[in-house]
């Protein structure tokens, strides 16, 4: 759950198979490329998965 002991958000029980805890090798898992990625978290774990994704928007933008 995105809120840890909180109810959990509007539809985050159905999109529970697309939420993962931790996304590590950003660069190397090309089902990111050209996708929108929330990314929630606050520190040093964030900002280690947004440098990366930022990198791969770079090579392969967003579609539509």
């Amino acid at each position: 759950m995105l809120g840890g002991s909180r109810p959990p958000a509007h539809s985050e029980t159905d999109a529970a198979a697309f939420i993962k805890s931790a996304l590590t090798d950003v660069l190397g898992r090309e089902r990111f490329a050209g996708r929108h990625t929330l990314v929630v978290d606050a520190g040093d774990s964030a900002a280690n998965t947004l440098l990366p994704l930022s990198q791969l928007a770079t090579r392969r933008p967003a579609r539509g």
